[in-house]
């Protein structure tokens, strides 16, 4: 059985990342995204984000598209990735769907991928910036309030 390659430079978190860099282009099967909200009890919360999901796995074939959250649904962060990496995944981007840097992203977040980092040294791991650091959502959003107060 072949080992997975190991990452070079360690996961980055969010805090540490503060230009927004495009993500690395990820084009193999054994590549995933995980889309990383918050979580919630109330079962019709997590709906936009299988959407979500289901549209990124359509519009991109080659990379597994998973879902995790950070609390209070299923799956967390760590059972995500452990059923990625036993299906085969050696790489996984990890996009937290967060809108603004408040204490999960300053600090939860990165401890979660320092505790993630270790516990599967054999993946390689990239934290993204929040969803609500980039530029195109924040333009997407200004539109949206644009159109809704004409």
């Amino acid at each position: 059985m072949a080992t997975a390659p190991q990452p070079s430079d360690g996961v980055e978190s969010p805090r540490l990342r503060r230009q927004i860099a495009p993500p690395t282009p990820i084009m193999s099967a054994r590549s995933a995204l995980v889309l990383f909200a918050h979580g919630s009890r109330d079962p019709e919360w997590v709906r936009p984000f299988e959407q979500l999901r289901d549209t990124a796995q359509q519009q991109a074939p080659n990379v597994v598209v998973a879902l995790a959250y950070f609390e209070s649904a299923a799956p967390d962060l760590n059972h995500c990735v452990r059923t990625l990496a036993a299906d085969g995944v050696t790489a996984i981007q990890v996009l937290p769907l967060f809108l603004a840097m408040g204490r999960h992203l300053r600090t939860d977040i990165p401890a979660l991928a320092e505790r993630i980092k270790l516990d599967y040294p054999g993946l390689n791991i990239e934290f993204l910036p929040a969803l609500g650091e980039a530029p195109e959502f924040v333009a997407a959003l200004g539109a949206i309030a644009l159109r809704v107060a004409r």
